[in-house]
C-alpha cells in the first residue's frame, strides 16, 4: 500500500465534502489505519452515509463514479452501494447497510455511534471501535477483530496513564 496515494485521495474527498451538511463516517481498514496502527493494509476507503449523503456524494463526484449506486449484496452485507475512483484509490460508499447475522438481515452500523479522529487539521467522523469490533465478530473476521481489541487495549492504557499523570500532579 502506498500510504501517500490513499492520503491524497482521502484529502481530496474531504476537501470536497467537509463544508457540506452530510452525515457520514469512515469505516473499515483505512479507518483503523488512521488510528496509527499501520499493520492494516487497506485496499480501499469505506464510507458509510445515509441516502441523502449518497445523493450529495454522487453529485459532487459524478466524474469519479466507477460503479453506479444501487442496492447490492456481497459477503454478508446488503446495502445501497457504489464506488468512486479518486487518484487510483477506490472509495466504497454505502448506505442502508445491513449485515447477515445468524441468518437475519440486521441494520448496522448506526451513524449516531461515531467517534472522531484527527487527519491533517480535520476531525474525521469514524465508526466507533466498539461498532467495528461488533461487526467483525458477526462477520467472522477474527484477525481484524483481534487487532481492534488490541487497539482498544492500547487506547484504554493510554487514557489510564494520562489520568494517573494528572492525578499525580494534584
Amino acid at each position: 500500500m502506498n500510504k501517500y496515494i490513499y492520503e491524497e485521495a482521502f484529502r481530496y474527498f474531504l476537501n470536497k465534502i467537509i463544508n457540506i451538511n452530510i452525515d457520514w463516517a469512515l469505516t473499515g481498514s483505512y479507518r483503523l489505519y488512521l488510528e496509527n496502527i499501520h499493520n492494516f493494509n487497506p485496499s480501499d476507503i469505506d464510507i458509510i452515509t445515509d441516502n441523502k449523503g449518497i445523493e450529495l456524494i454522487s453529485s459532487i463526484f459524478h466524474k469519479n463514479i466507477n460503479t453506479e449506486f444501487k442496492y447490492s449484496e456481497s459477503n454478508g452485507i446488503y446495502s445501497y452501494f457504489g464506488q468512486l475512483q479518486i487518484n487510483n484509490t477506490t472509495f466504497d460508499i454505502m448506505s442502508d447497510v445491513k449485515n447477515r447475522i445468524e441468518g437475519e438481515w440486521v441494520e448496522t452500523p448506526n451513524l449516531s455511534n461515531i467517534e472522531y479522529i484527527k487527519f491533517d487539521n480535520y476531525e474525521i467522523p469514524v465508526l466507533s471501535l466498539l461498532s467495528e469490533l461488533e461487526l467483525c465478530n458477526h462477520l467472522g473476521l477474527n484477525q481484524k477483530k483481534n487487532q481492534i481489541e488490541e487497539i482498544i487495549k492500547i487506547k484504554k492504557y493510554a487514557q489510564q496513564s494520562t489520568i494517573n499523570l494528572a492525578l499525580k500532579d494534584l
